[in-house]
């Protein structure tokens, strides 16, 4: 899975591995549990996937981590991705920069016409997927709303001693970098 998304990452999270920082089996089915998997990741980048019950496999990459925020947060690196059944890239259009924000109740990427380009609720149970002006997507789940089949998110370290947040690969992940076998 990662090599669908290495050509569109930034240039300075190429080649770091991911490490599993957090599972739905394991965590439970809370955005709050999330969140705080994922607090001392906060101020680095992240990879977001989804995969929902019909196995459509979407997600985001986060130029910033997942954390509650009063606003929207983030650059213009964050872009979104559908990587089956058929893989699309979606990437900042400039018309906004409503990439992220976090509150106790919901978790949203892009925004713009009174959508969002991905919502996540506070239960991580359902979540919507419509297209945004941020980065003028389509909905990238098999249905609206759509249902998480699993979730989990993982961090990894460079070598380098840089820590990297992304996220993993069950449904809704977050992870660092140093361990690509999360994906």
């Amino acid at each position: 899975m990662m090599a669908c998304l290495q050509p569109y990452l930034p240039c300075h999270i190429i080649g770091i591995d991911l490490q599993l920082v957090y599972s739905l089996r394991v965590h439970g089915m809370s955005l709050r549990s999330l969140y705080a998997c994922c607090k001392q990741y906060c101020d680095l980048p992240g990879l977001l996937l989804i995969q929902d019950t019909r196995a459509h496999l979407f997600g985001a990459y986060l130029s910033h981590g997942m954390v509650e925020s009063p606003g929207y947060y983030g650059s213009g690196e964050t872009f979104l991705f559908r990587l089956l059944p058929n893989p699309r890239y979606f990437f900042w259009q400039g018309g906004n920069d409503y990439f992220m924000m976090g509150t106790s109740e919901y978790f949203t990427l892009g925004a713009g016409d009174g959508s969002f380009a991905l919502y996540l609720d506070d239960m991580l149970q359902e979540g919507t997927s419509s297209p945004s002006s941020t980065f003028a997507n389509e909905g990238l789940a098999s249905t609206l709303p759509f249902v998480f089949s699993s979730l989990k998110s993982g961090a990894s370290v460079m070598r380098i001693l840089t820590t990297y947040c992304l996220m993993s690969r069950v449904k809704v992940s977050h992870a660092t970098r140093t361990s690509c076998s999360a994906l």
